[in-house]
């Protein structure tokens, strides 16, 4: 009885999926052909980017390529920029009610271009976002409607393809079985792994800290040798890609799963990304770790403030062990290609309880105290302590409060302060005195100001994704506004005044320039990250100078070296003359618009750069 009932069930399992299949297969062409084998790709859905999930495939191709529709129906945006996708362009499929997106363009073909020439003359601009209503551009499946380039934040040349949901949810185009994609049997690769400490009372190896250990193993067997101890509420992490035989890149993981004693506490499915939750990617990770070593450790639990939608947990995936027994962590990845690989390892709630007894140092080494916020606990620690280390006095407006050695190892002494308790100004232990920097507990989910004499911070709602123990620290010649180890999903507004500000200052996060105005005595920014700003003017305009004109095309060079070209226009013989910039080489050309048009006569170009200085050129063609 059981036989049959399990045959039928497969059976019919059978049919779906076969009636699945055709319903996906076939409802796509491929953008770019292959005629003589397999796509060459360079990223897929779900790949860790600098600060969100790539949300598409890379499909490595010669600037030139021939570009097609995927499936009939009509272009619904185009967007010619220098930043970003570049040119790109999303046609919508009512009939699927789905779309495409192809970005990094080099050019836009036939009935397209010829529609964003004539807005770009209306408009009087070239950089352009334009949002078109169907029956204006129909497109057919299969028709040629650009060329392959390198256009915007891309690094080399190729085609970024989407397929995208009405609202804005892309879908991995896998799913849809083009033939053109490459077959692959690499599995992926675990590198290390980490556990971080999620509570004040938690302890991983005996200690308030994140701790990484080592893999081994390879072709889709890893583990770690030996046992790890943990204690209190616990996070894990791992470093792991992808591989794709004959490709010199890495790949995203589609799915990731964790099983504590074989029952499954977490899994992450990486086939859809929700665009408008894209940047919880940095809370998908351990940002700080990225921003120091460019490595993308992801979190197998939820982390506060993260809004995805592609995880199934229990307890957000978060460690709890109850008991002193060996338990055993089974992590699973899948690829596109359903490789998969598995990490095996044990874990023990095992650490020492330390007395609070102070064991003075006897060296000659001078005494230090450091400092450091993990979650919600504010972590001193000191080290070579001579004396007076059994506990710590926190100074809160010039109140001292008492607060015991938590543990001791070796030469480090570590004090435990929940913040949620108060912001201390200062910490004192053996002698030595460590001024700390907190102004404000800033709150998650709600728009919040922060105000005082020097400096006022605007927090959008939902810029924080968790609670901010906000530190800012005015020096002479920058500001530091806590770190920039803490991520934010939207940016803030702050206003800083200072003697040391120059006159008509404009903002910079290193070399980068935020979006400034300046003040009598300070100045006002925008800023998608914390960390250091520095404040100098900028007065100087861009630098145009003409290159050469083909009859073709006429070719100019765009020279700003401090805050970057920000407009341009162009108007030959008093006539308005669509420019293009390629903000990687810094060369402007304008095409003509027909073989009847004349690139001669007087040229007039209009540039200004992000600080607001600008600059009007002759050049006689």
């Amino acid at each position: 009885m059981y036989f049959c009932t399990m045959k039928k069930f497969l059976f019919v399992f059978s049919i779906l999926y076969c009636l699945f299949s055709f319903k996906i297969f076939g409802q796509y062409i491929f953008p770019v052909d292959f005629p003589a084998g397999k796509a060459y790709l360079a990223g897929n859905v779900g790949e860790i980017r600098q600060n969100h999930f790539h949300a598409g495939i890379d499909v490595g191709i010669m600037t030139g390529t021939k570009v097609k529709a995927s499936a009939k129906g009509y272009v619904s945006k185009i967007t010619n920029s220098t930043s970003g996708y570049g040119k790109c362009l999303v046609i919508t499929h009512p009939h699927l009610k789905q779309k495409t997106l192809y970005a990094h363009l080099h050019k836009f073909e036939g009935k397209i271009g010829n529609y964003l020439k004539q807005k770009q003359k209306e408009k009087k601009k070239t950089e352009i976002d334009l949002e078109i209503s169907p029956n204006v551009i129909p497109v057919n499946m299969g028709e040629i409607i650009a060329l392959s380039g390198n256009t915007g934040a891309s690094a080399g040349a190729h085609l970024h393809y989407e397929i995208r949901t009405l609202d804005d949810v892309a879908i991995d185009p896998f799913m849809y079985q083009f033939k053109e994609l490459p077959l692959d049997k690499a599995p992926p690769v675990v590198k290390k792994i980490a556990f971080y400490p999620l509570h004040i009372n938690s302890r991983i190896n005996n200690e308030l800290a994140r701790k990484e250990y080592n893999v081994i193993g390879q072709n889709g067997v890893y583990s770690v040798p030996n046992i790890i101890n943990v204690k209190g509420a616990i996070g894990l992490e791992m470093l792991a890609w992808d591989v794709l035989q004959n490709s010199i890149h890495t790949f995203g993981i589609s799915y990731i799963e964790m099983k504590l004693d074989q029952k499954t506490i977490y899994s992450a499915n990486l086939r859809s990304i929700e665009h408008a939750q894209n940047r919880c990617m940095l809370v998908h990770i351990n940002y700080e770790i990225q921003k120091k070593n460019n490595q993308a450790f992801q979190k197998c639990y939820v982390a506060d403030g993260n809004k995805l939608k592609n995880y199934s947990h229990i307890d957000k995936g978060i460690i709890h062990l109850k008991d002193k027994k060996v338990h055993n962590l089974t992590i699973k990845m899948i690829d596109n290609w359903g490789n998969s690989s598995k990490l095996s390892l044990k874990i023990q709630d095992n650490n020492t309880s330390f007395s609070n007894q102070f064991i003075p140092d006897k060296s000659l080494t001078r005494a230090t105290l450091q400092y450091k916020v993990i979650e919600n606990t504010l972590m001193i620690e000191a080290n070579y302590l001579k004396m007076k280390g059994k506990e710590a006095f926190f100074s809160f407006s010039g109140v001292n409060y008492p607060v015991k050695l938590s543990y001791q190892i070796g030469k480090k002494i570590v004090y435990l302060w929940d913040l949620r308790d108060g912001l201390p100004d200062a910490v004192e232990a053996g002698g030595v005195r460590l001024p700390l920097f907190f102004r404000k507990m800033i709150p998650p989910q709600q728009e919040f100001w922060y105000k005082s004499k020097d400096l006022m911070i605007k927090f959008p709602k939902n810029c924080l994704f968790d609670t901010l123990y906000l530190e800012a620290r005015p020096q002479s010649h920058y500001l530091d506004l806590h770190t920039n180890f803490v991520p934010l999903f939207l940016p803030i507004e702050v206003t800083y005044f200072s003697k040391n500000v120059p006159k008509n200052a404009q903002a910079f996060a290193g070399n980068q320039l935020l979006k400034s105005i300046a003040l009598i005595g300070g100045v006002k920014f925008n800023t998608r990250q914390l960390g250091r700003f520095f404040f100098r003017p900028d007065i100087t305009p861009p630098l145009v100078q003409f290159i050469k004109n083909d009859g073709k095309t006429i070719f100019l060079k765009a020279i700003e070296n401090e805050t970057g070209l920000d407009d341009f226009k162009a108007y030959l013989n008093g006539v308005y003359l669509p420019l293009d910039f390629d903000s990687k080489t810094n060369i402007l050309s304008a095409e003509k618009d027909s073989p009847s048009h004349v690139l001669k006569g007087n040229l007039e170009v209009f540039v200004s750069d992000i600080a607001g200085n600008q600059k009007k050129y002759y050049f006689k063609i």
